[in-house]
């Protein structure tokens, strides 16, 4: 559980990687309702306003719960999950289906 706590805490407070700002973008808008849209480019957009708000620390509420549980729901996977070369080595480290 500590690796899921810590995981969860490292995206909480990242700003400068993109690709894990818009992870805490999509889970603070599911959270609140905000998304999905039927209107995916309305949805982008959006995603993109929160992206900017979490980078000037105005991006809506979310915790470590939030963002545990959206992994585990399979809504978010972290991207460097997705490289072969490095996949089972990756799951190893950061299943969230392991209490290791």
């Amino acid at each position: 559980m500590q690796v899921k706590h810590d995981w969860a805490k490292a995206l909480l407070g990242v700003k400068k990687f993109d690709v894990y700002v818009s992870m805490r973008a999509r889970i603070a808008l599911r959270k609140h309702g905000c998304i999905p849209l039927e209107d995916k480019n309305k949805e982008e957009a959006l995603i993109d306003e929160e992206i900017d708000s979490v980078k000037s620390n105005k991006g809506r509420l979310v915790d470590t719960s939030d963002i545990i549980c959206a992994l585990d729901r399979g809504d978010e996977v972290c991207l460097f999950c997705r490289f072969p070369s490095l996949r089972d080595a990756a799951f190893h480290m950061v299943s969230f289906d392991s209490e290791n």
